[in-house]
């Protein structure tokens, strides 16, 4: 059900990528499952990125996010 939001929402998305914590486990066996290739990012990482930001919004730290994976630096868990 999750993969299939995912594919009417955002019908050309590639990954879906999600920080560390409860549903983790959840959210990335669902997703795989689904054939949705799913990218666990820890959450201190982001954190520490995003509040560099000097323009800090909840579309800015989704954008952030759905681009983390293009950077060479990601420490990906899953």
């Amino acid at each position: 059900m999750l993969a299939a939001v995912i594919r009417k929402q955002a019908p050309d998305a590639e990954r879906a990528v999600f920080e560390t914590g409860p549903l983790l486990v959840w959210f990335y066996h669902t997703l795989s499952a689904e054939g949705l290739p799913a990218i666990c990012i820890d959450a201190r990482h982001a954190k520490a990125a995003f509040d560099m930001a000097t323009n800090k919004t909840d579309a800015n730290d989704a954008d952030g996010l759905a681009n983390w994976p293009r950077s060479a630096s990601t420490a990906r868990f899953a």
